[in-house]
């Protein structure tokens, strides 16, 4: 994640490993966060409110993992 997201630290990190919850909040974009897809783009800016992620650690291979995102905003721009 440090690959897209700036400035990633503990302050912005909430753990609950033994139910599986892991959530990010008021995360900022990098502005070479697309670079790997190839696209004539650049990320102007980039937000987002909260990530949660839900991991079914103890049924792993029979329930999803889930990933949500609340407050997505980005704003793409051609490169220069």
């Amino acid at each position: 994640m440090k690959d897209y997201i700036e400035k990633l630290d503990d302050e912005k990190l909430k753990l609950d490993f033994k139910h599986g919850n892991v959530t990010l909040e008021n995360l900022h974009l990098k502005p070479e966060a697309l670079v790997g897809l190839g696209l004539p783009v650049t990320v102007a800016t980039g937000f987002i409110e909260k990530l949660s992620i839900a991991i079914p650690w103890k049924n792993l291979q029979s329930h999803p993992t889930k990933v949500q995102l609340d407050g997505f905003y980005m704003l793409i721009v051609p490169k220069n």
